[in-house]
């Protein structure tokens, strides 16, 4: 795969996790603050309650590409080792 290729695909994840922490957002703000902070807790499980209650007003408000730095990867730890051996294959 080609650099061009790889950076398209690249962009295309990062779009993809976009649309869905703006998603997510969407469905926290239409739920009562304890639903909203569960379906966060579920989907971001390394973050405690406590943050989810502190900053979930924020979290709601924020673009979702300012919030998916705060929040990060669901799995950055697998997602950075499954790139490693991909490029490691096509080496």
């Amino acid at each position: 795969m080609d650099t061009y290729t790889q950076n398209q695909e690249r962009r295309r994840e990062k779009q993809a996790q976009l649309d869905e922490i703006a998603v997510l957002q969407q469905e926290c703000s239409q739920v009562p603050p304890k639903v909203a902070r569960q379906i966060l807790m579920a989907n971001y499980p390394q973050r405690p309650e406590s943050f989810f209650k502190r900053n979930l007003r924020l979290i709601l408000t924020l673009d979702p590409d300012q919030l998916i730095q705060i929040l990060g990867h669901k799995d950055p730890t697998g997602e950075t080792a499954v790139n490693n051996v991909l490029e490691g294959a096509t080496a």
